[in-house]
């Protein structure tokens, strides 16, 4: 009986040692999400429209350099954002302030400036009709 206890508990130590890794949760990777609030045609100026969006950074998330169609006007509602676009400093941004990014800039560095706080922002972009809201920039 006594042994036949022992080489359980050793069989249970050596399972738990060597869990399946399909079965164990990783940490979860930096991500982005961003959700279209509305898009609507720019009265007074055919072939463009007007987006709102919500763009979320988790924490330590990086975006690759991209651009922006159009001229892009952002509002940080939670977090710290930190960005450099051609000709400007690179800069950090807190909770409830604003930046402007131009139509065509390079966009160099979009990151969550916190590695353990997740960062939201409220963006209004007016740009041409079709085309995507962000493209990246090859190296």
């Amino acid at each position: 009986m006594y042994l036949r206890m022992v080489c359980l508990l050793a069989f249970a130590a050596t399972a738990w040692a060597h869990e399946d890794p399909a079965t164990t949760s990783a940490a979860p990777k930096p991500s982005r999400v961003v959700n279209t609030l509305m898009t609507q045609s720019f009265d007074g100026l055919p072939g463009h429209v007007a987006q709102i969006l919500t763009v979320e950074y988790g924490p330590g998330y990086e975006a690759g350099s991209h651009t922006h169609p159009g001229s892009l006007y952002g509002y940080v509602l939670e977090g710290s954002f930190t960005t450099e676009v051609d000709g400007q400093p690179l800069t950090t941004y807190s909770k409830g302030q604003t930046f402007y990014e131009p139509p065509g800039a390079v966009h160099r560095v979009s990151r969550n400036a916190s590695a353990t706080a997740p960062l939201k922002l409220l963006i209004f972009i007016v740009g041409e009709e079709g085309k995507p809201v962000a493209s990246p920039v090859k190296p």
